[in-house]
C-alpha cells in the first residue's frame, strides 16, 4: 500500500507520517497541500537539518507499519518498495551510574 492509498483509505484522519527525510503532521492543510502538489517540510529533528519533499515523491512511498493511538495515525513509510516487514524501534538503554 503506498502513502496515495492510505490517505485515500483514511480521508479525514490526521497522520504523523515517519519517512527516510524525516516526519511529517499530516492534517487538513498538509493534505492540501501535498493533494495540490506542493512539497511539504520534512523535520528531521532540527531547524537546520529540515527538507523538503515532493508531493509526488511522497505519495508514492510504500507502507510499512500503520497503527492508531489516540485518533492520530502514525505510519512508516519508505522509498524501497521491496520492504516486507515493519521497521524495528529499539529501546534506549539507561546507563548504569
Amino acid at each position: 500500500m503506498t502513502v496515495r492509498e492510505f490517505l485515500e483509505a483514511h480521508p479525514d484522519a490526521d497522520l504523523d507520517l515517519s519517512i527516510p527525510a524525516g516526519r511529517i503532521y499530516l492534517d487538513a492543510a498538509g493534505r492540501r497541500r501535498i493533494e495540490s502538489g506542493r512539497p511539504i517540510i520534512a523535520d528531521s529533528g532540527s531547524p537546520k537539518s529540515a527538507a523538503y519533499v515532493q508531493a509526488d515523491e511522497l505519495l508514492k512511498q510504500e507502507v510499512c507499519s500503520a497503527y492508531q493511538t489516540h485518533g492520530l495515525w502514525r505510519v512508516s513509510a519508505t522509498k524501497d518498495h521491496r520492504v516486507g516487514k515493519a521497521a524495528r524501534y529499539w529501546p534506549k538503554f539507561k546507563m548504569r551510574r
